[in-house]
């Protein structure tokens, strides 16, 4: 993504623009989870049918990742990948989710991916 949102830069300006959650990250140092976004374009632009079925894909994908149900998961992901091939928050949750498959998060797993580094 070329620009993130934090939920607490959306939250000023939901009307205006068009995004998708990318993640729920806890910043290293901190200890409350923060929803992020990418900027998808500004509301006066009607969004393309492509990003609408992208955009629907994607975030059925994110549901079924963040419900643990990784299998699920990395079929839609894979789908969203041939719709956008270069997309890199498609990338990293099929990683992730590929992963979660070898080692399973704890059962209270709350979807919060932790960032080590800032």
């Amino acid at each position: 993504c070329d620009i993130v949102l934090s939920e607490h830069t959306y939250e000023l300006c939901h009307d205006h623009i068009w995004v998708r959650e990318l993640d729920v990250i806890r910043v290293k140092g901190k200890m409350q989870p923060v929803k992020i976004y990418g900027l998808i374009g500004d509301r006066e632009q009607a969004l393309d049918d492509s990003t609408q079925a992208f955009l629907a894909l994607y975030e059925q994908a994110r549901q079924s990742y963040t419900s643990m149900a990784f299998d699920e998961a990395i079929q839609l992901f894979e789908q969203a990948q041939q719709m956008r091939p270069a997309d890199r928050a498609v990338e990293i949750h099929l990683q992730r989710a590929q992963a979660y498959l070898q080692t399973p998060p704890p059962p209270n797993w709350d979807g919060v991916h932790v960032m080590t580094t800032k």
